[in-house]
């Protein structure tokens, strides 16, 4: 059976590069990285798709986002990895020469990061955290340019300027009419965020340049050290961001959280949490490898900025699933198409 996907995946990744490959030698783009533009592609497709996935997945389990966040997804997302992981050692029956060391910290600088924000997701609007998120391109920029002697020609510096603009042209004037007042302190928080993450980014780009690994055991193990941090910390996450609200024991909160994330509870919110997570966990399986691609080929600058396309293209997809009726969100998303969405769709593109 192992064998039968490994030739089933093999077959369509070769016969998807070789199409890829016909168009570009169509259009006389032969000297384009055929491997980067088969993983862009589809990772610009993609993870739309994941965030309003992953939107309806958190609105479902809304009375326990910290356990889902910190516990769930990784949990989910190691036993997705550990598939191809098994394939995998099986063929090369080669565990031991995987280095971890740099694959333990890359898991502790995203879980650092991820705890940190936790803390300030509730205060920070929707649209402003996707404004200071940006900050990130530029931080990833110039530790890149010190850790990684990476130089950027003027070219690189315009993009990333014309990248944020576009971000900045559809959020900016949706926030100066919002009535939601801010904490700075969560805002704060929220930007010290970034450090961690932005190291993140730049050991898993330092990482693949030099050590040739498969990316979903990479994936594999990034989560399970994301959890092995992650659960002994539970308890005082909890305690901190939950408990205040929902008043249960640690004990009831893990059985009930467990009841709503496997649909086995009669609450309505919880009836479609299963799915909304496995759909999910599918196409990040897809799109996490793509973007670990599109890291060792290019950078995880170019990482930053492909994924900066996802916001219009997110929120354009969320309005018309909603306005038609197919998925519904919280008043609090806001999604619209807009002017501002389609200039920033074509800033970020240029």
């Amino acid at each position: 059976m192992l064998q039968t996907f490994r030739k089933a995946t093999d077959y369509i990744t070769n016969k998807y590069q070789k199409c890829v490959k016909y168009i570009c030698e169509s259009i006389d783009a032969t000297d384009i990285n055929i491997k980067l533009i088969s993983a862009i592609v589809p990772f610009i497709c993609i993870t739309p798709i994941n965030a309003l996935l992953y939107k309806k997945w958190i609105m479902s389990m809304s009375g326990y986002k910290t356990i889902a966040g910190t516990v769930y997804y990784p949990v989910f997302a190691t036993l997705v990895f550990s598939i191809p992981s098994l394939i995998y050692w099986v063929r090369r029956k080669n565990v031991r020469s995987i280095p971890k060391k740099s694959i333990f910290a890359i898991s502790a600088y995203d879980t650092i990061g991820s705890l940190i924000s936790a803390f300030t997701v509730s205060e920070i609007s929707i649209m402003l955290n996707m404004v200071v998120s940006k900050i990130l391109l530029p931080m990833t920029m110039i530790v890149s340019y010190f850790v990684l002697n990476k130089r950027y020609s003027w070219s690189h510096y315009l993009g990333a300027l014309v990248t944020m603009c576009g971000i900045f042209i559809m959020a900016i004037p949706k926030i100066i009419n919002s009535s939601d007042s801010t904490n700075m302190i969560a805002l704060t928080f929220f930007i010290i965020s970034f450090i961690p993450w932005t190291f993140a980014g730049i050991t898993k780009e330092s990482y693949l340049k030099t050590v040739k690994i498969n990316k979903s055991v990479m994936n594999f193990m990034i989560y399970l050290f994301q959890l092995c941090i992650a659960i002994p910390i539970l308890p005082v996450l909890y305690y901190f961001l939950e408990q205040p609200t929902v008043g249960l024991s640690l004990g009831s909160y893990i059985t009930n959280s467990l009841g709503c994330q496997l649909s086995l509870t009669s609450d309505e919110e919880c009836k479609y949490a299963l799915r909304f997570l496995l759909t999910d966990q599918i196409l990040s399986a897809f799109s996490s490898v793509l973007g670990l691609i599109i890291v060792q080929e290019s950078s995880v600058t170019v990482y930053i900025i492909l994924s900066t396309l996802r916001l219009p293209i997110t929120q354009m997809m969320g309005y018309y699933l909603s306005t038609n009726g197919i998925i519904t969100f919280t008043k609090d998303d806001n999604f619209q198409a807009d002017i501002y969405s389609m200039i920033s769709i074509i800033f970020v593109i240029i």
